[in-house]
């Protein structure tokens, strides 16, 4: 029994190790891509997110704006087409995540983020087609 007890505490120990070794990202990359159904390319600076991008049904995109944000408290990127994404209440890997459109907001939430795990939030273009706001831990 003494074993077995010793055996888990070790297992949550190396647990809670792992947790605390996820450090917060310095900075965050944010991407305002355009996207469609219709057959066509990607831009190359779009690799490290086309395989995300593609399960989304879509098959080509552009990218519109791209900002790299130091991952604290009141940073802010201007992204094109009156996209806006601001951080807040940054606390260690958390944050809350405003984006919004002409001063619109789109989405406000909190996330966590993991590492080289962007997130995407996806929207109808007026154009046609959708818009995608990519945020991925540098």
């Amino acid at each position: 029994m003494k074993t077995l007890r010793t055996a888990v505490a070790a297992l949550c120990w190396l647990g809670l190790t792992a947790v605390l070794a996820q450090t917060a990202p310095e900075s965050v990359s944010v991407r305002l891509v355009t996207a469609s159904r219709d057959a066509g390319a990607a831009e190359p600076r779009l690799q490290d997110v086309l395989p995300l991008l593609q399960n989304l049904g879509l098959k080509s995109f552009r990218l519109e704006g791209e900002s790299n944000l130091a991952f604290r408290d009141g940073a802010a990127a201007t992204l094109g087409k009156g996209y806006r994404l601001e951080l807040s209440e940054v606390q260690g890997r958390n944050a809350m995540v405003r984006v919004s459109q002409n001063q619109r907001d789109l989405v406000r939430t909190r996330l966590s983020l993991r590492e080289d795990k962007p997130v995407t939030w996806v929207f109808d273009d007026p154009a046609g087609g959708k818009v995608i706001v990519v945020l991925k831990p540098r």
